[in-house]
C-alpha cells in the first residue's frame, strides 16, 4: 500500500511536482463491515406535474397558461445496494468503499468467501458488525423506497406525488468485509489523506493541498458569478421586471440566482479552506 501511494503521487499531474515535499505520516488499515441486499420493488403513485404553455390569441396577444396533468404509473425495479454495518462511521471514502463492494459482489467473478471460513493475515483494524440482518433489512426497505421516490418524481417531473405504493422485497442480505487503507501525508506542515480500496488498491478520495494558482482561480471565478449575480438582480430592480413577471417565472428567477450564489460561495469557500477533493 506504501508503494501503491508513491506510486500515486509521482503520477499525479500536481502532486509529482513535489514528490520530494512529502511525507508519509501513516498508513491505517481498516476492515469495514457492510451489508450487500439484492431487491425487487413494485410500486404504485398518482401524482400531478405542472405544464406551462405560452399560446396566442386571435388579437396576436401571447400568454402563458399553467396546467396540472394526473400522471399514474406502477412497475417494478429490481437493485442492489450496500450499507456499512457500523453506527458510527466517518472514515474517508466508505461510500466510495461501499459502491465498489456492490460492483464487486455484482461480478461473475466475484468469490465469497465467508467470515468463519477466512484466515485473517491483516495488520489492522478488524470493525465490528452493529448490526443484524434484520435490523438492517429495515433500513435497506427505507432507503430504497425513499430512492423510488425521488427517481419516480425526476423522471415524470412530478410536483407533488399524492399517492405512492412501494412495495420493497429484500432478496437476500450478505455481510461482507471490505478492507480500506488511509494514507496520512504531510506536505507544507499541512496533514492531508487519502483512501485506498484494499481489494483492489484503487483510489477512492483524495484530498489534496490547493496550490497558488488554483487559489487565484477559484477566487477569480467566484467574483465572476458574484459580479453577474450582481448586475442580473440590479437589472431586474431597474427595469421593474418582477411586477410582469408570472408566478412560476418568478420562481424560475429565484432558483437562477440561488444557483449563481451557491456556486459563487463554493469557490470562494474552497479558495480559503486550502484543499481540493479527488474522487
Amino acid at each position: 500500500m506504501e508503494e501503491i501511494f508513491w506510486n500515486r503521487m509521482k503520477n499525479d499531474r500536481q502532486m509529482k511536482k513535489h514528490v520530494d515535499k512529502i511525507s508519509l505520516e501513516q498508513m491505517e488499515g481498516i476492515y469495514v463491515p457492510v451489508y450487500y441486499c439484492n431487491y425487487v420493488a413494485e410500486y404504485f403513485f398518482i401524482g400531478e406535474k405542472v405544464v406551462t404553455k405560452t399560446v396566442r390569441d386571435s388579437r396576436g396577444n401571447v400568454r402563458t397558461i399553467t396546467e396540472r396533468i394526473r400522471v399514474s404509473d406502477e412497475g417494478e425495479k429490481f437493485g442492489s445496494k450496500t450499507l456499512p454495518a457500523k453506527k458510527h462511521i466517518e472514515e474517508l471514502g466508505i461510500k466510495e468503499l461501499c459502491k465498489q463492494v456492490e460492483n464487486l459482489v455484482n461480478s461473475k467473478e466475484s468469490k465469497l468467501i465467508k467470515a468463519e471460513e477466512f484466515k485473517w493475515n491483516f495488520k489492522g483494524e478488524i470493525l465490528s458488525f452493529d448490526f443484524n440482518p434484520e435490523e438492517i433489512k429495515k433500513v435497506f426497505e427505507d432507503i430504497i423506497a425513499e430512492e423510488i421516490k425521488n427517481e419516480i418524481k425526476s423522471k415524470y417531473g412530478l410536483s407533488e406525488l399524492k399517492v405512492l405504493s412501494c412495495n420493497v422485497n429484500i432478496k437476500e442480505i450478505i455481510p461482507v468485509y471490505a478492507p480500506i487503507w488511509i494514507a496520512s501525508y504531510k506536505f507544507t506542515d499541512m496533514i492531508y489523506s487519502i483512501s485506498f480500496s484494499g481489494k483492489t488498491g484503487s483510489q477512492l478520495v483524495a484530498v489534496e493541498p490547493m496550490f497558488r494558482y488554483q487559489r487565484i482561480i477559484s477566487v477569480a471565478l467566484s467574483s465572476i458569478f458574484a459580479a453577474l449575480l450582481t448586475f442580473f438582480i440590479s437589472s431586474l430592480f431597474i427595469f421593474n421586471t418582477f411586477i410582469f413577471m408570472s408566478e412560476e417565472f418568478t420562481i424560475i428567477i429565484l432558483i437562477f440566482i440561488i444557483i449563481l450564489l451557491g456556486i459563487s460561495i463554493y469557490f470562494m469557500n474552497r479558495a480559503f479552506k486550502g484543499e481540493r477533493i479527488e474522487r
